[in-house]
């Protein structure tokens, strides 16, 4: 096996990661920002009973791996 001919420098690889860290934490923070925020008042309780098709469909499914 050849040896690679140029070596690994640690500082280009720490610098490297610094930067796409960098990019990522700005871009979750702009996401954040234009995000609508979602209240408690908004979120209503749903009160469903085991007859409603949409339960009876849910706990037939069965996963086919």
């Amino acid at each position: 096996m050849e040896s690679a001919k140029t070596p690994i420098r640690t500082q280009d690889i720490r610098d490297r990661a610094k930067r796409k860290l960098g990019e990522t934490s700005t871009n979750r923070n702009a996401k954040q920002t234009n995000q609508v925020k979602i209240t408690g008042s908004i979120v209503r309780p749903i009160h469903v009973s085991k007859t409603d098709p949409l339960v009876i469909r849910m706990t037939q499914y069965k996963k086919i791996n």
